[in-house]
C-alpha cells in the first residue's frame, strides 16, 4: 500500500530532482505526524493483528 501511494505522488518515471523533492515532502509528512502523536493531536495508526503461523506436525517430524 505504501509503495503505491508513494509512486502515485512521484509519477511513472520521475527525474532525480522530482524524486528527491517528493522524498523530502514524505519525510516532512512523517515528522509532522510523529510530532502530532507526541502532542496528542493525532492518534497512532491502527495496524492489523499479527498473523499466527502454525507449522504442521508432519512437517516438524519429517526427516
Amino acid at each position: 500500500m505504501y509503495n503505491r501511494d508513494f509512486a502515485s505522488r512521484m509519477g511513472t518515471h520521475p527525474g532525480l530532482l522530482v524524486f528527491i523533492e517528493g522524498t523530502k515532502r514524505e519525510a516532512a509528512r512523517y515528522i509532522r505526524r510523529i510530532e502530532d502523536i507526541k502532542h496528542l493531536r493525532q492518534t497512532t495508526p491502527q495496524h492489523a493483528p499479527p498473523a499466527k503461523l502454525e507449522i504442521p506436525e508432519d512437517y516438524k517430524s519429517f526427516e
